[in-house]
């Protein structure tokens, strides 16, 4: 049991985290947000419609021939379940009706597949973010962007509830909408799309920047030693905003710094075009409005979704938990994130399918991060890992987002689409033992086999081993007649761990016959660089 002291902080946590919460205010009968003109409803399942009326009021939904009655409970909340659907790409009404007299109708409903894309600024970004970034060469629109069936409500970036607003909908792609979806989101979709012949919807929610934390209620983060730091650190960032006012006025003075250093950089940008960015922005003051505080975004845009019916998660994030240190630290954090949001969604182990981590020129340790993605994969059921090792963009945002959205699209295929003779992902390391003078490597994912990439000219070696005094060396790598990778090196006579794509940046030189990269890996435990970091 936690002690009074635990306890005590758990419950002013909690109660900091829900500053700003709004009320919902009781009318005639409401919809939440999500629920729009060109609504996509997940098929083959009994999926959620819910909403606020008066207290005591008797709620219909009636689609597709159907109707299904509820009634509101005292504060005023309802909730029906809808019979599974099979997939319609025509377009119907979905009429919802209180016995007051109130009703409201959804034009253009279909019913298809539907999945929630989450993270950070590489799943946010859209084809108008790219081109902003890079030329339109480089980040091409689709070359066809017109799919009735395949599309997309948008998560507005909040830092707080709001009242719903009115004006958002679900949106069809079209030459005009699909500039402003994410992009991996939309490729994903056309994937399937294409593939299944059905309508698919995506709940797009995410924000550029945020960590993991970010998106995930405090439970989980306060029950675990690992994670509880977390919001310690919280706690005693907005400790110093007691005076009344205070922070507001700290806001306002970063607004202004921010405005200014924006003004300075667009004039460098002007003078000298191509330039790097001059100087680190201002950095927002920590609070209750702050867009990256724990569990933020969780209370403000992803929690007023559920419940509503999923196929499943895609989820491009990590980038900012490997900023800060805490690269050992994710394989719990995402963990504990995917079991969130499967109880919040109350569909059971809902797929949850993710990118890992490209190459990157950094400081920071992003191998660390990369093996935790790798770890999770086995902890968690249910699970896909996207490998994009053989991107060569070397680009925090890399332009192209084909690969990863395609090779999630993959996973899906095999995991939740029945596909069995698809093999979903590149080489994933599965054991490695001693045989004379050589580490052998077994994997899973091979296809039909293993094959070896050079390395480019100047690059980093991709494999090493080490000795009992784990000091790495570089490793000769080669594919035994029996088809398994063999590592070796003269200088480690008998190496008991070896390691591949072990750092930053690298050249990927490891695939299967379907052409797709082998994740990075490691066959040892050793302590890495920020396994002390919380």
């Amino acid at each position: 049991m936690r002690s009074p002291a635990a306890r005590t902080f758990s419950a002013w946590i909690i109660a900091v985290w829900l500053v700003g919460s709004i009320a919902t205010p009781l009318s005639a009968l409401e919809l939440p947000e999500v629920f729009s003109d060109h609504l996509v409803l997940q098929r083959g399942k009994s999926v959620a419609v819910w909403g606020t009326a008066k207290p005591g009021e008797k709620v219909s939904v009636a689609f597709a021939g159907r109707e299904t009655v509820g009634r509101t409970e005292p504060d005023g909340r309802w909730l029906v379940w809808l019979d599974p659907l099979a997939a319609n790409a025509s377009g119907a009404d979905l009429t919802v009706s209180g016995s007051s007299g109130a009703r409201r109708v959804l034009r253009d409903v279909v019913v298809g597949e539907v999945w929630l894309a989450g993270g950070q600024s590489n799943m946010q970004a859209s084809f108008f973010n790219l081109q902003h970034d890079n030329s339109p060469e480089a980040s091409p629109l689709p070359e066809s962007c017109d799919y009735p069936g395949i599309r997309f409500f948008t998560v507005p970036t909040r830092t707080n509830p709001v009242p719903a607003d009115p004006t958002l909908a679900w949106k069809p792609a079209t030459s005009a909408t699909v500039l402003h979806f994410s992009a991996v989101a939309f490729y994903f979709a056309r994937d399937l799309h294409r593939r299944l012949g059905v309508p698919v919807g995506i709940l797009s929610c995410s924000w550029g920047g945020t960590y993991a934390e970010s998106w995930m209620p405090p439970g989980p983060l306060l029950d675990d030693p690992l994670l509880a730091p977390i919001l310690q650190r919280y706690a005693s960032a907005v400790a110093q905003w007691s005076v009344p006012g205070a922070y507001d006025e700290a806001v306002r003075d970063y607004r202004t710094r921010y405005a200014a250093w924006h003004r300075d950089l667009e004039a460098w940008r002007r003078r000298t075009p191509g330039a790097a960015r001059p100087g680190l922005s201002p950095e927002e003051p920590v609070g209750n409005r702050y867009y990256r505080r724990p569990c933020g975004l969780y209370e403000s845009m992803l929690s007023p979704l559920a419940p509503f019916g999923l196929a499943g998660f895609i989820f491009y994030q990590g980038e900012a938990n490997a900023s800060d240190g805490r690269g050992w630290q994710y394989r719990f954090l995402l963990e504990k994130l995917v079991a969130a949001w499967r109880a919040d969604f109350r569909q059971g182990p809902l797929p949850f399918l993710y990118v890992q981590l490209p190459p990157l020129a950094t400081r920071e340790s992003w191998c660390d991060l990369r093996d935790s993605q790798l770890a999770a994969l086995r902890r968690i059921p249910n699970a896909g890992m996207a490998v994009i090792a053989d991107d060569t963009s070397n680009r925090l945002h890399p332009p192209d987002k084909r690969p990863a959205a395609e090779r999630l699209a993959r996973w899906a295929r095999g995991l939740v689409y029945g596909e069995r003779d698809l093999t979903p992902c590149g080489p994933l390391y599965r054991s490695a033992h001693l045989e004379n003078d050589a580490l052998v490597i077994e994997f899973d994912h091979t296809a039909a086999g293993l094959e070896l990439r050079p390395a480019a000219p100047g690059a980093a070696p991709a494999f090493e081993v080490c000795g009992e005094d784990r000091v790495f060396h570089p490793a000769r790598a080669e594919i035994g007649s029996d088809g398994r990778l063999r590592l070796s090196s003269q200088t480690v006579p008998e190496p008991v761990s070896a390691r591949y794509a072990w750092g930053n940046t690298f050249t990927a030189g490891l695939f299967n016959t379907e052409q797709l990269p082998a994740a990075p890996f490691r066959t040892d435990d050793f302590a890495l660089q920020t396994q002390d970091a919380r």
